[in-house]
């Protein structure tokens, strides 16, 4: 068992932009007012993931209202770009939160990070420690 010095908070962000960069930008300033360590957005490439004639599950529909889009094409409209990425990132360090550390899309964390660290994994290990001097 690992013993912890400190609670590691993350606040989850997950899709809840709906595809909009700038809805993205007030996920961070919300969750800043909790003081998290990290925040976590879901990342990924529907291409990769979902296939083009997959039908959406009954809660989906009811969700969305919409029985003739597909998963792909609702998945879809929650896509952002790594660029977006890299821009919400920027402004999670303005705001301290996950500051001077890079993760991994899907890792999970378990122990603090230290500044300067990219991690990847599950559980997450560090990978390369930047000398940011």
């Amino acid at each position: 068992m690992i013993l912890r010095k400190k609670v590691i908070i993350i606040a989850e962000a997950g899709v809840n932009h709906n595809g909009s960069l700038s809805m993205a930008y007030k996920l961070p300033e919300a969750a800043s007012k909790a003081d998290p360590d990290y925040i976590k957005f879901q990342t990924f490439k529907s291409e990769l993931n979902i296939s083009k004639s997959a039908r959406k599950a009954n809660y989906q529909i009811e969700n969305t209202n919409n029985k003739v889009e597909t998963q792909f094409e609702m998945v879809k409209k929650l896509e952002l770009s790594f660029n977006d990425f890299k821009k919400i990132k920027e402004y999670c360090d303005k705001l301290n939160i996950g500051k001077w550390c890079k993760i991994g899309a899907g890792s999970v964390i378990l122990e603090d990070i230290p500044d300067y660290c990219t991690v990847v994994g599950v559980p997450a290990k560090i990978i390369k420690v930047s000398n940011n001097e």
